[in-house]
Protein backbone atom coordinates (compact mmCIF):
# COMPACT_ATOMS: atom_id res chain seq x y z
CA UNK A 1 0.00 0.00 0.00
CA UNK A 2 1.45 3.81 -0.63
CA UNK A 3 0.05 6.94 0.65
CA UNK A 4 0.48 9.60 -2.18
CA UNK A 5 0.16 13.64 -2.47
CA UNK A 6 0.21 15.58 -4.80
CA UNK A 7 4.23 15.25 -4.12
CA UNK A 8 4.43 12.04 -4.98
CA UNK A 9 4.56 8.56 -2.64
CA UNK A 10 5.35 9.95 0.98
CA UNK A 11 4.96 6.31 2.64
CA UNK A 12 4.53 2.98 1.96
CA UNK A 13 4.39 -0.36 3.27
CA UNK A 14 3.61 -3.94 2.93
CA UNK A 15 2.17 -6.80 4.40
CA UNK A 16 2.14 -10.84 3.76
CA UNK A 17 -1.38 -12.33 3.05
CA UNK A 18 -2.19 -15.58 3.09
CA UNK A 19 -5.90 -17.00 1.49
CA UNK A 20 -6.85 -20.39 2.28
CA UNK A 21 -10.20 -22.00 0.42
CA UNK A 22 -11.90 -23.63 4.07
CA UNK A 23 -11.00 -27.24 2.97
CA UNK A 24 -7.89 -26.67 4.12
CA UNK A 25 -8.95 -25.39 7.35
CA UNK A 26 -10.87 -28.30 7.74
CA UNK A 27 -8.42 -30.80 6.44
CA UNK A 28 -6.06 -29.19 8.81
CA UNK A 29 -8.65 -29.18 12.00
CA UNK A 30 -9.65 -33.37 11.06
CA UNK A 31 -7.34 -35.56 13.61
CA UNK A 32 -9.16 -32.96 15.95
CA UNK A 33 -12.10 -35.30 16.31
CA UNK A 34 -13.10 -34.51 19.55
CA UNK A 35 -16.16 -32.19 20.70
CA UNK A 36 -15.29 -28.69 22.15
CA UNK A 37 -17.11 -26.84 24.70
CA UNK A 38 -17.23 -23.25 23.71
CA UNK A 39 -18.24 -20.44 26.69
CA UNK A 40 -19.70 -16.86 25.36
CA UNK A 41 -21.96 -15.14 22.86
CA UNK A 42 -21.01 -16.93 20.39
CA UNK A 43 -18.65 -14.64 19.12
CA UNK A 44 -15.75 -17.28 18.19
CA UNK A 45 -18.51 -20.40 17.01
CA UNK A 46 -19.04 -19.28 13.72
CA UNK A 47 -15.21 -19.56 12.59
CA UNK A 48 -14.87 -23.06 14.46
CA UNK A 49 -17.85 -24.65 12.93
CA UNK A 50 -16.23 -23.28 9.65
CA UNK A 51 -13.65 -25.43 10.72
CA UNK A 52 -15.89 -28.07 10.46
CA UNK A 53 -15.43 -28.88 14.41
CA UNK A 54 -18.21 -30.05 16.80
CA UNK A 55 -18.92 -27.73 19.31
CA UNK A 56 -21.12 -27.84 22.55
CA UNK A 57 -22.62 -24.53 23.74
CA UNK A 58 -21.87 -23.81 27.63
CA UNK A 59 -24.63 -22.12 28.95
CA UNK A 60 -22.19 -21.95 32.23
CA UNK A 61 -19.15 -22.94 33.38
CA UNK A 62 -19.69 -25.90 35.99
CA UNK A 63 -17.96 -29.29 36.53
CA UNK A 64 -21.31 -30.35 35.36
CA UNK A 65 -21.80 -28.39 31.65
CA UNK A 66 -17.76 -29.77 31.30
CA UNK A 67 -18.66 -33.24 31.73
CA UNK A 68 -16.99 -35.43 29.11
CA UNK A 69 -15.17 -32.55 27.19
CA UNK A 70 -11.35 -32.57 26.51
CA UNK A 71 -11.35 -29.06 25.03
CA UNK A 72 -13.09 -25.81 26.04
CA UNK A 73 -12.88 -22.14 24.76
CA UNK A 74 -13.73 -19.10 26.21
CA UNK A 75 -14.83 -16.41 23.95
CA UNK A 76 -13.73 -12.38 24.49
CA UNK A 77 -14.73 -11.00 27.53
CA UNK A 78 -16.65 -13.96 29.55
CA UNK A 79 -14.18 -13.98 32.12
CA UNK A 80 -16.11 -12.74 35.83
CA UNK A 81 -14.70 -11.36 38.58
CA UNK A 82 -15.47 -12.76 41.79
CA UNK A 83 -16.73 -16.04 39.95
CA UNK A 84 -16.16 -19.66 40.84
CA UNK A 85 -14.81 -20.12 36.89
CA UNK A 86 -11.05 -20.15 38.02
CA UNK A 87 -11.41 -23.27 40.29
CA UNK A 88 -13.80 -24.84 37.72
CA UNK A 89 -11.35 -24.50 34.99
CA UNK A 90 -8.55 -25.39 36.58
CA UNK A 91 -10.31 -28.21 38.30
CA UNK A 92 -10.68 -29.27 34.60
CA UNK A 93 -7.38 -28.85 33.27
CA UNK A 94 -5.79 -30.83 36.41
CA UNK A 95 -8.25 -33.52 35.01
CA UNK A 96 -6.45 -33.35 32.27
CA UNK A 97 -8.58 -31.28 30.62
CA UNK A 98 -7.44 -28.48 27.72
CA UNK A 99 -8.49 -24.44 27.88
CA UNK A 100 -8.23 -21.77 25.77
CA UNK A 101 -9.01 -18.26 26.85
CA UNK A 102 -9.12 -15.73 24.63
CA UNK A 103 -9.38 -11.62 24.76
CA UNK A 104 -10.34 -10.78 28.25
CA UNK A 105 -10.34 -7.24 30.60
CA UNK A 106 -10.39 -9.69 33.60
CA UNK A 107 -7.88 -12.14 34.75
CA UNK A 108 -8.88 -15.80 35.34
CA UNK A 109 -5.11 -16.16 36.79
CA UNK A 110 -4.44 -14.86 40.54
CA UNK A 111 -1.02 -14.57 39.90
CA UNK A 112 -1.06 -12.73 36.26
CA UNK A 113 -2.82 -9.28 36.32
CA UNK A 114 -4.46 -8.09 33.32
CA UNK A 115 -3.58 -4.43 32.49
CA UNK A 116 -4.05 -1.91 30.14
CA UNK A 117 -1.87 -1.92 27.71
CA UNK A 118 -2.20 -1.26 23.61
CA UNK A 119 0.74 -2.19 21.63
CA UNK A 120 0.81 -2.08 17.70
CA UNK A 121 3.63 -5.30 17.80
CA UNK A 122 4.50 -8.25 20.31
CA UNK A 123 7.54 -10.47 19.99
CA UNK A 124 8.12 -13.95 19.88
CA UNK A 125 9.52 -15.44 22.79
CA UNK A 126 9.14 -18.98 22.26
CA UNK A 127 9.85 -18.95 18.72
CA UNK A 128 9.72 -22.48 18.21
CA UNK A 129 6.18 -23.23 19.54
CA UNK A 130 3.76 -24.91 17.98
CA UNK A 131 1.30 -22.02 17.78
CA UNK A 132 3.72 -19.35 16.07
CA UNK A 133 4.25 -22.21 13.20
CA UNK A 134 4.49 -20.36 9.94
CA UNK A 135 4.00 -16.79 11.54
CA UNK A 136 6.54 -14.84 10.75
CA UNK A 137 7.93 -11.73 13.51
CA UNK A 138 5.84 -9.66 10.66
CA UNK A 139 2.81 -10.67 11.07
CA UNK A 140 2.92 -9.93 14.30
CA UNK A 141 2.88 -5.88 14.14
CA UNK A 142 0.46 -3.19 12.50
CA UNK A 143 -2.89 -5.10 11.65
CA UNK A 144 -4.78 -2.16 11.07
CA UNK A 145 -4.33 0.46 7.56
CA UNK A 146 -3.35 3.62 9.76
CA UNK A 147 -1.15 3.63 13.29
CA UNK A 148 -0.94 7.59 12.94
CA UNK A 149 -4.06 9.76 11.58
CA UNK A 150 -6.41 8.57 13.81
CA UNK A 151 -6.72 9.24 17.01
CA UNK A 152 -5.89 5.66 18.68
CA UNK A 153 -5.05 4.47 15.65
CA UNK A 154 -6.17 1.10 14.31
CA UNK A 155 -3.33 -0.89 14.30
CA UNK A 156 -3.76 -2.78 17.91
CA UNK A 157 -2.72 -6.08 18.29
CA UNK A 158 -3.87 -5.64 21.94
CA UNK A 159 -5.61 -3.63 24.44
CA UNK A 160 -5.33 -5.61 27.84
CA UNK A 161 -1.68 -7.79 28.83
CA UNK A 162 -1.13 -10.27 31.31
CA UNK A 163 2.10 -8.69 33.60
CA UNK A 164 4.73 -12.21 33.91
CA UNK A 165 5.34 -14.22 36.81
CA UNK A 166 8.29 -15.42 38.10
CA UNK A 167 7.90 -17.96 35.41
CA UNK A 168 6.97 -20.69 37.77
CA UNK A 169 3.29 -20.75 36.28
CA UNK A 170 3.20 -19.58 32.74
CA UNK A 171 5.29 -19.71 29.46
CA UNK A 172 5.22 -16.68 27.45
CA UNK A 173 4.97 -17.28 24.04
CA UNK A 174 4.57 -13.28 23.05
CA UNK A 175 5.01 -10.96 24.99
CA UNK A 176 5.44 -6.64 24.68
CA UNK A 177 5.49 -4.00 26.50
CA UNK A 178 6.05 -0.21 27.40
CA UNK A 179 8.67 1.39 24.72
CA UNK A 180 10.71 4.36 24.92
CA UNK A 181 13.54 5.67 22.51
CA UNK A 182 16.34 3.22 23.61
CA UNK A 183 14.82 1.69 26.92
CA UNK A 184 11.87 -0.51 27.77
CA UNK A 185 11.11 -3.52 28.69
CA UNK A 186 8.90 -6.67 27.73
CA UNK A 187 7.21 -7.11 30.88
CA UNK A 188 4.03 -8.26 30.05
CA UNK A 189 2.39 -11.25 27.93
CA UNK A 190 0.25 -11.46 25.29
CA UNK A 191 -0.08 -14.81 24.86
CA UNK A 192 1.33 -17.30 27.16
CA UNK A 193 0.29 -21.13 28.49
CA UNK A 194 0.23 -23.05 31.59
CA UNK A 195 0.77 -26.52 33.06
CA UNK A 196 -1.89 -27.15 35.56
CA UNK A 197 -1.95 -30.75 36.64
CA UNK A 198 -2.43 -33.48 33.50
CA UNK A 199 -4.16 -30.14 31.23
CA UNK A 200 -2.84 -27.21 30.11
CA UNK A 201 -4.50 -23.63 29.71
CA UNK A 202 -3.59 -21.12 27.27
CA UNK A 203 -4.37 -17.50 27.79
CA UNK A 204 -4.29 -14.94 23.75
CA UNK A 205 -4.48 -11.75 24.35
CA UNK A 206 -4.48 -10.77 20.42
CA UNK A 207 -6.99 -9.79 18.90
Amino acid sequence: AQYITDKGVVDSWEREFRLSPASMSKEAFSSLNVEIGVFGSGNASEALEAAGLKLRKLPKLSPEALQGLQLVVLEKNTVEPGSDQSGVLREFSRNGGRTLILEQKHSLFDNAELKLKKVQKVFPRASKHPLLAQISPQGLEFWGDDAYALNDGDCNLTHFMYQKDDGKAMTPILDGGEGTFGTGDLELCALFESQVGDGLMIACQVE
